[in-house]
């Protein structure tokens, strides 16, 4: 790094921070036959972004698991949804079942007493007829 003046070191900077190719700087080192402050200055980007990376994932991994947790919150919350549902069912079938039978009951019979109450209209029709 001593031989790279700060200029280069700022626009080797500014290059890799753009994404931009590296080619003329990596000539231009070996071609003066000096390529250890390039090298030097390239690990040390490296190692800044090495950190950064590490930092970033390190977030991710929080947030990661808090929504791991939520997960497994929300699961749990959902399982009792569950159950209380099914139980809900379960005493609405066993209450609703005696009344569809009553009412079942119930739709035969009325249909008997009308189907009675015609045959004593029509008998009465017959016995008012004369011979």
């Amino acid at each position: 790094m001593e031989d790279m003046c700060p200029a280069d070191l700022a626009q080797l900077s500014a290059a890799i921070a753009a994404g931009e190719d590296l080619g003329p700087f990596v000539r231009r080192a070996f071609a003066c036959g000096r390529p250890e402050p390039l090298l030097a200055s390239l690990s040390a980007a490296v190692r800044d972004r090495e950190a950064e990376i590490e930092e970033l994932c390190r977030a991710h991994f929080h947030y990661f698991i808090r929504a791991v947790d939520d997960l497994r919150s929300l699961l749990a919350d959902a399982d009792a949804l569950k159950r209380s549902l099914s139980a809900s069912h379960s005493a609405l079938l066993s209450s609703a079942a005696p009344l569809l039978a009553s009412l079942e009951s119930f739709l035969a019979k009325r249909s008997l007493a009308g189907n009675l109450s015609s045959a004593l209209a029509s008998s009465r029709r017959c016995v008012r007829l004369p011979l």
